[in-house]
């Protein structure tokens, strides 16, 4: 008994030593693993520092801001400011960082307006094909972008555009009548951001959603695309773009339903983007994958209910602030229109100050505020010597500035004469295709559709 309690006790005392070797011996580990993450974080850091270090000898002078976040967080709190100070500051094309890369910003001078339609691959953050889709229009290259962009051109023919102007009206008179029942002056963002979806929604799928259905679309459409904007996309739990990506899967799941039941039913005469997508002309229509169609939907909605939105809201404060324009919008308006007849593309393009008024206001405040590319190979650019697969980048609002300073033009009040001749004939519609005058949708191979 006495022999077993012995060996019982110096048994304790064996497994409690071996128990604390083991716990001494996890600890030493665990620091190990702790001080060999820090110290890879470490080399990582002074890495990266001793690369930008050395290639900033070869590149234009600027300023890449801090090794963590650049130069986002300045871009982000003034979007159009961010370029033009620059450029002044460094007395043309500048070096920064933006979105974790390194990227040199353009004088947009002809040469290098010319370089820039020259390139064809997306300079974008290697997240936003997360967010947009990876086989969407604006974030893909090569041959994929050909045929995406072949087949999303089929919606945008003259016919089809005239097909959507029917949508329009309608939507249109229904949300200003719910506008005018008000009595009191209200904040009227979230309707005009109802409009603008409900508008989108509707010439892209061609279906009239319940409409809890179609705000809830709109909110998991607003979450999603905060993903553009995210500092840190990282998708792991407790990080807010994993939110953003279960927002995504959420509404490419209520487009696949739609997806679903247009294979199941496929219309004899599209009367959608998507059905005339889905159609190839009726030939095919099994011509795009799923994923290429809920990509599709993702990309169509955030380029036409975002910018549409973005748009929307400065022509209005425009409106407001400049009553005595608002009035001759009006009369151009209410001479061709009687408020009652069906709108159509020659009847719209008869409201040339209209025109002038919306591009003015794009000019002013462009809903895009860049546009960016990789350089496909190494490029001597106003002295530098820029390795390829360098992001160069034009701030938008900086390339019409410049041209219209140049004429000796006032680059920030608002003028429709800048859109007419000295006779005063409208030539709006000759310089959208003019990269210099109007940027605003881009340039070359990747211009909007």
């Amino acid at each position: 008994f006495f022999f077993y309690q012995a060996w019982s006790h110096h048994s304790v005392l064996a497994a409690s030593h071996l128990h604390a070797s083991a716990m001494t011996l996890s600890k030493c580990i665990q620091t190990r693993c702790f001080a060999t993450i820090a110290g890879l974080g470490l080399v990582a850091v002074i890495v990266r520092f001793l690369q930008r270090q050395a290639q900033k000898r070869r590149l234009p002078p600027g300023d890449t801001g801090n090794l963590i976040t650049g130069e986002f967080l300045k871009y982000v709190a003034d979007t159009h400011g961010f370029f033009s100070e620059r450029l002044a500051k460094f007395g043309g094309t500048f070096l920064t960082n933006l979105f974790f890369k390194d990227t040199v910003v353009l004088e947009p001078t002809a040469a290098n307006l010319k370089l820039m339609s020259s390139q064809n691959k997306l300079g974008w953050p290697t997240h936003f094909l997360d967010v947009i889709g990876q086989t969407a229009l604006a974030m893909v290259n090569g041959a994929i972008h050909k045929k995406q962009r072949s087949a999303s051109g089929r919606a945008f023919n003259g016919k089809m555009l005239d097909s959507y102007l029917s949508s329009f009206q309608s939507l249109t008179m229904q949300h200003l009548e719910r506008w005018t029942v008000s009595e009191q002056p209200k904040q009227m963002r979230e309707d005009v951001k109802f409009y603008t979806f409900e508008l989108a929604q509707q010439v892209l799928l061609g279906v009239d959603l319940p409409e809890a259905q179609s705000k809830h679309m709109m909110d998991l459409m607003g979450k999603t695309i905060e993903g553009l904007a995210v500092l840190f996309p990282i998708n792991f739990p407790g990080f807010h773009y994993r939110k953003i990506l279960a927002a995504r899967r959420e509404l490419v799941a209520v487009y696949q339903e739609i997806i679903d039941e247009k294979r199941a039913n496929p219309v004899q005469t599209p009367c959608s983007m998507i059905d005339y997508v889905m159609s190839d002309n009726g030939k095919d229509i099994k011509g795009m994958s799923d994923v290429e169609l809920q990509d599709f939907c993702v990309n169509m909605s955030f380029a036409g209910h975002d910018t549409t939105l973005a748009t929307m809201q400065s022509l209005l404060y425009y409106l407001s602030v400049n009553p005595a324009m608002l009035e001759e919008l009006r009369s151009e308006v209410y001479a061709a229109w009687d408020g009652k007849v069906a709108v159509s593309r020659p009847l719209l393009q008869g409201l040339v100050k209209c025109q002038a008024f919306i591009m003015e206001v794009l000019r002013l405040i462009p809903p895009v505020p860049f546009m960016a590319r990789e350089l496909a190979s190494s490029t001597n650019v106003d002295g530098y010597d820029l390795p390829a697969g360098m992001t160069i980048m034009f701030g938008i609002k900086s390339i019409m500035d410049r041209h219209f300073s140049e004429q000796g033009q006032n680059v920030d009040k608002l003028e429709l004469g800048r859109w007419f001749d000295t006779d005063g004939k409208f030539v709006g519609q000759a310089k959208l295709y003019e990269l210099a005058s109007f940027s605003v949708f881009g340039a070359g191979g990747r211009m909007c559709i």
